[in-house]
């Protein structure tokens, strides 16, 4: 059935992973945020003296990312391991 914008029904699914997906990428998340604090606090590390050591880390970011709440790129993770190390 089209609707007065000359559309037919509701909107094609992209392809993807759609919520399965989702779901993994949050499980990915948190497992990676739990790896990095615990290779943080091994390093006797605590949130303060990691968002000084890095530029554009803050406290509540790092906690976000720990917590599997926050995106983090891929140099960010390379160099809180070296940062850790």
């Amino acid at each position: 059935m089209r609707s007065a914008a000359g559309q037919t029904g509701p909107p094609a699914r992209q392809k993807g992973r759609g919520m399965a997906g989702e779901a993994g990428a949050t499980v990915r998340r948190r497992q990676l945020g739990a790896l990095l604090k615990r290779s943080r606090v091994t390093a006797g590390l605590s949130h303060d003296d990691v968002a000084g050591a890095m530029p554009g880390m803050s406290q509540p970011k790092l906690s976000r990312i720990e917590n599997g709440r926050g995106a983090i790129k891929p140099d960010e993770v390379r160099a809180l391991l070296a940062l850790y190390k």
